[in-house]
């Protein structure tokens, strides 16, 4: 055949060397998905107005958005997206989500492509291996199931988008595409202010998110996404101190704030720190009701000061609920003590029913003995309740005792359609103050018709003035903090046991 027939009638464009340029967008905050930004250029254009999105206003994103979204209808570029959720974040752990994402975005980008510049082409060449490349790439884009041998097996497959020669990545994490994929990953740090498609997909992508969360923040206006955009700041993580993880929220994120190492330290720091105990008027439903609150009591002189305090902000109901003290003949003496103090403290409250029974206690020291040693998961009852028993004070022994606890608390704020409950437990300043917040939490959430109060007992001397309040009234005070584990032994300093 004539050569110069041939190129007559093979008038289809040769493919580009083509490089997908990348950005992503929402990976470090707290709540909400990862996004990834995927941009192709197919002609030459002045893309100069484009630039770094965080270096510009808002309402210029918007005027630039708009401009991409004309160049794709030009046929100059191509974009897609796509959403890594946040549980999807949970499972897989951040970078390789932001791998799932990229891997989706540039199958969709390819396939923008493939459609609208390739596909057509090669329907007119002449050439049989055109023909069967048109075919096996229309089956591999048939459907949007993607994955990363088929991504590989586009990005070799010969004639066709094989030609894109590699991606380029916004910062310096390649998120194992390079090897994922086996092909070209080039990072450019700080390319969303040095290269024009990183800047356009950057800006796509803060739009994008922009708008996304306006709409959310709506429906979880507690946590005040719009304010911080979801970052991990202070009124963010004092949002979620009080009201938990939402839908949105990525656990293991919001984990990390206490996280595994430095636990106690990080938690504690995710407590809300108020210098003034927390005032209830914003608890208020009118300027003349008092909010209902249930007020779980270990003894009278943990309950002195916030009685004193507490009963002129709020309609109290007082729950005396403590399993774990033995001998019976100490929970009497407590009881006793207990029913004189508000004998004396006069307020708007109710006594909430009571009971005691140790078995509780001892039940639920066996139900998550692993709460107290992982090891213990598979000992005996008899082995578990030992091994507690030669532990020291304040150690993870007393976690079941907290959950307990507070659990019951909240489960009777709940029954009894008390939107509040709290803890004197908060007062004492030898208690572990973050294992209480999040035993407080975790009752919260098994009955969200009930909220935790944190109220920061501890400070301002309460626990002074509480003892000041003891000896005026002279109520029983103990010397042991109330299980039988912690009974003084003769000679024993009993300075170093939980007073109140």
């Amino acid at each position: 055949m004539d050569k110069t027939k041939l190129s007559s009638i093979y008038e289809a464009p040769l493919p580009t060397q083509l490089r997908i340029h990348i950005d992503e967008a929402g990976r470090w905050p707290l709540a909400g998905p990862v996004s990834v930004w995927c941009t192709l250029s197919l002609q030459q254009a002045d893309l100069s107005d484009f630039c770094d999105s965080k270096s510009i206003s808002e309402r210029r994103r918007e005027t630039l958005y708009g401009q991409i979204q004309d160049l794709e209808s030009q046929g100059i570029i191509h974009y897609a997206s796509w959403r890594a959720s946040n549980k999807q974040i949970d499972e897989k752990g951040i970078i390789p989500a932001l791998q799932y994402a990229c891997v989706r975005g540039i199958f969709l980008c390819l396939k923008k492509y493939f459609v609208s510049q390739r596909a057509p082409a090669l329907a007119q060449s002449v050439y049989g291996e055109d023909h069967m490349a048109l075919a096996h790439l229309s089956r591999l884009f048939a459907t949007n199931t993607v994955s990363n041998k088929k991504l590989r097996d586009i990005f070799h497959t010969p004639n066709t988008v094989a030609v894109c020669k590699g991606l380029i990545i916004d910062g310096n994490h390649t998120f194992w595409l390079d090897t994922a994929l086996d092909t070209q990953v080039i990072t450019i740090i700080k390319g969303d202010a040095k290269n024009p498609l990183i800047s356009m997909a950057s800006i796509i992508a803060k739009v994008e998110r922009d708008r996304r969360m306006k709409k959310i923040s709506k429906k979880l206006s507690e946590y005040g996404l719009d304010q911080h955009k979801w970052y991990g700041t202070k009124k963010h993580r004092q949002a979620i101190a009080t009201h938990w993880v939402s839908q949105i929220h990525r656990q293991t994120f919001c984990g990390n704030t206490w996280g595994k190492k430095n636990k106690e330290k990080r938690i504690r720091n995710l407590i809300p720190k108020q210098k003034n105990i927390l005032t209830p008027n914003s608890l208020l439903l009118t300027p003349n009701q008092k909010p209902k609150l249930l007020l779980h009591i270990c003894c009278a002189p943990d309950l002195s000061r916030p009685l004193h305090w507490l009963k002129n902000h709020f309609k109290l109901y007082l729950f005396l609920y403590n399993p774990n003290i033995h001998p019976r003949a100490e929970h009497t003496k407590r009881y006793d003590s207990f029913i004189k103090l508000i004998g004396l403290e006069r307020g708007d409250y109710e006594i909430v029913e009571d009971w005691y029974d140790p078995k509780e206690f001892f039940q639920a020291m066996i139900d998550e003995k692993e709460d107290i040693d992982p090891s213990l998961k598979n000992a005996s009852d008899k082995e578990a309740l030992k091994v507690a028993g030669e532990m020291e004070e304040r150690s993870s022994r007393c976690n079941p005792c907290y959950s307990m606890r507070l659990a019951e608390a909240a489960k009777n704020a709940a029954k009894h359609d008390i939107p509040y409950f709290t803890s004197t437990l908060l007062i004492s300043p030898k208690k572990k103050m973050d294992k209480l917040f999040r035993r407080g939490i975790e009752g919260e959430r098994r009955h969200p018709s009930t909220k935790f109060l944190w109220f920061n007992f501890a400070k301002n001397k309460w626990y002074e003035h509480a003892t000041r309040l003891t000896k005026k009234h002279w109520l029983f005070r103990q010397n042991y903090c109330g299980c039988g584990w912690t009974i003084p032994k003769p000679g024993d300093d009993t300075s170093k046991y939980t007073w109140g």
